[in-house]
């Protein structure tokens, strides 16, 4: 289980700067984000084959075209992440912003050993979550409420 502040000191290496907490972000918990794009019915919108040159930095890549298309990012490219690492429920979104965009995915998968995570749009209206299945990365967007 991580704690808080061990969360704050693992975004903090992985190249972040943690610019809050929020323990909601428009009524969404990231437990209702992560229930939202993780169950049977799921098809991801993209998959990235484990075997494709960098398929780390090309996940990257495409979470930020997609974040951005469906209002996760803000203006300054600030956004609420959850990775969804033991204990994730017990604590509330972080928001982050990343040094630079390329870098954090393989950051947060060398610091939390996974690169999944889910972030939400700020107004509540949509998730975008990355995910190891089948031999590949998918990332995932659904409505925040399932």
């Amino acid at each position: 289980m991580i704690s808080r502040t061990e969360r704050a000191e693992l975004f903090k290496t992985a190249g972040m700067t943690l610019l809050g907490e929020a323990w909601e972000v428009a009524g969404v918990t990231p437990e209702n984000a992560t229930r939202s794009v993780i169950h049977l019915d799921v098809r991801p919108d993209v998959r990235v084959d484990h075997e494709t040159a960098d398929s780390v930095a090309r996940t990257e890549r495409i979470w930020w075209d997609i974040a951005r298309d469906v209002g996760v990012l803000t203006d300054d490219d600030a956004f609420y992440l959850s990775p969804t690492c033991p204990g994730a429920f017990r604590l509330p979104w972080a928001r982050v912003r990343t040094a630079v965009h390329g870098g954090f995915l393989r950051a947060l998968w060398a610091e939390f050993g996974s690169l999944e995570f889910v972030a939400v749009c700020p107004t509540g209206s949509a998730v975008v979550g990355v995910f190891e299945e089948e031999g590949e990365n998918w990332i995932v967007t659904s409505s925040s409420r399932p």
